[in-house]
């Protein structure tokens, strides 16, 4: 693992921040398993992704297939709601991940912009 998970519990959502780098598959599911419990632990279905910090390998493939994986473990994408920021370098391969989400029930966007994330997420 060459990345790092830090959460900041806000009353009504979480902020997740990842630094380092994701290498493989198992990577990207290990964190989605991470925050969707976290999340569920203290109640919220808002969850701000801060990768500003952080370099992703795998591409939009994985990304079907974590969607995949986390239906087949019973995962309910319904009613979650997540933001992710992303950097200027990294913005257009997280944009392109985006309808793989939207196809899940999952209500995920990109931004680049911390104020404006915050405001799609209604907090």
């Amino acid at each position: 693992m060459t990345y790092k998970l830090s959460f900041k519990e806000h009353k009504k959502w979480l902020c997740v921040v990842t630094t380092g780098r994701f290498e493989v598959f198992e990577d990207l599911l290990d964190r989605a398993n991470a925050f969707l419990a976290k999340s569920a632990e203290i109640g919220v279905k808002k969850v701000l992704l801060d990768n500003r910090d952080f370099i992703t390998v795998p591409d939009a493939y994985d990304s079907a297939r974590l969607v995949k994986k986390l239906i087949e473990n019973g995962v309910h994408l319904d009613g979650f709601r997540v933001a992710a920021l992303a950097s200027d370098e990294e913005f257009a391969k997280y944009k392109s991940n985006e309808v793989f989400y939207l196809n899940s029930s999952l209500s995920y966007k990109v931004f680049n912009d911390m104020d404006a994330a915050l405001e799609w997420l209604n907090i």
